[in-house]
């Protein structure tokens, strides 16, 4: 029998199928020469009322450096890395695409003080210790934060006292006041009553607040109010009514002159006396504005 060698077949090649693993291969090595040369970071703008700090200083605190890969960038980093800073709150980022990072960043503003032990400590209106102070130092156009029981109050932290609800009660009621028109005008915030929170005006106006449920609602209702008082209209309503107070207490006097139970004398010397007299005034010292219920305002002037 005949034997003749036979060489082993090969399989049937298939063109198409190593064209597309070349291309894949040059594909990744353009997507890694891309990575480390096109997506890596070049611009940093940084957005926000901020006035202690340069966008440099704000980007070198947020820990991003130019040239590094923009894949790398984490936005739990970078915001745990700006609020290491106790001014700095970060309020988000954007990556602009290829080589552009935008930081939202706005500034802690002192909300309120609390005295401790002898010292000053100002907080924002997250209930976060920015600043300490002597307490004979000059006072903050920020209201005082009254009735805690502190536990622990450190530059950098948040407020911390013994019972929790008052922690939540100041942070909401500062939050609060932050976006309203009180914000100059409350000097004080007692928080000492979980059921009966208030605030006291410039003028001596005391708010009671009540809880701290609907305090949106009711801060809305008291800046209303104080807004309505305020107002020329409000003035001129005052006065009106003055004026026919006047007139009826001279018709009053009339009346009695003319049925003889008071000499026209009498009558003179009376009305002397009225005119010497204040006029009916509208003064907030002492009197009371009841917001509690979040539905109605409840008005109780100065006895």
């Amino acid at each position: 029998m005949d034997e003749r060698y036979a060489p082993p077949r090969r399989a049937p090649g298939h063109p198409g199928l190593t064209a597309l693993a070349v291309l894949l291969t040059l594909a990744l090595i353009g997507f890694l020469l891309a990575r480390s040369t096109v997506f890596v970071l070049r611009s940093v703008q940084v957005e926000g009322d901020v006035t202690r700090y340069t966008p440099q200083q704000i980007a070198d605190i947020a820990g991003v450096s130019m040239y590094q890969s923009i894949f790398s960038i984490n936005e739990g980093q970078l915001r745990q890395a700006v609020e290491s800073n106790r001014y700095l709150r970060f309020e988000g980022m954007q990556i602009v695409y290829p080589d552009g990072l935008i930081l939202r960043v706005s500034e802690r503003q002192p909300s309120a003080t609390v005295t401790y032990l002898g010292v000053m400590f100002v907080l924002d209106d997250e209930g976060r210790v920015l600043d300490q102070y002597s307490a004979d130092s000059e006072t903050l156009d920020v209201p005082v934060v009254t009735g805690l029981k502190i536990k622990r109050l450190a530059i950098g932290e948040e407020l911390q006292t013994e019972m929790q609800w008052q922690t939540q009660a100041v942070q909401k009621v500062l939050a609060v006041l932050a976006r309203s028109e009180l914000t100059g005008r409350a000097v004080e915030l007692n928080a000492e009553n979980s059921d009966n929170l208030y605030l006291m005006t410039t003028d001596g106006l005391k708010i009671e607040l009540g809880d701290v449920e609907n305090m949106e609602t009711k801060i809305s209702i008291a800046q209303e109010v104080l807004r309505q008082i305020d107002s020329p209209a409000f003035l001129a309503e005052v006065e009106q009514r003055e004026a026919q107070a006047k007139q009826e207490a001279a018709q009053q006097r009339a009346r009695a002159v003319a049925n003889g139970t008071m000499t026209q004398e009498e009558a003179d010397e009376e009305a002397r006396l009225a005119e010497q007299e204040d006029g009916l005034q509208f003064d907030l010292m002492g009197a009371k504005l009841d917001v509690s219920s979040a539905q109605v305002a409840d008005f109780v002037p100065a006895q």
